[in-house]
């Protein structure tokens, strides 16, 4: 099974109409997040998977699942790497 990603709740965010800055706790600079970003950054509010990430972003988009899939893992590995998002194992 997958972990389900979640943003932190300690995350800091500013949205505008096609960006969204984020200020994490981890006392690094505030980064923004363009493109797919927003729209993963919204889902990330409840806990989801990446499976379930990339089927929700293909059908709301009309897109290649194996072509976002590949845009989103990147965008997973910052957030997480920048302390913006937790990772919870499976139960």
């Amino acid at each position: 099974m997958e972990s389900r990603w979640q943003r932190r709740s300690d995350a800091l965010t500013r949205i505008s109409l096609d960006s969204v800055l984020i200020s994490t706790a981890e006392g690094t600079e505030p980064f923004s997040l363009s493109g797919p970003g927003p729209a993963i950054w919204e889902l990330l509010a409840k806990p989801i998977t990446t499976t379930e990430l990339v089927a929700h972003l293909a059908a709301s988009h009309n897109g290649d699942p194996a072509q976002i899939r590949a845009d989103v893992e990147p965008i997973l590995a910052q957030l997480h790497d920048r302390g913006a998002i937790d990772a919870s194992e499976p139960s």
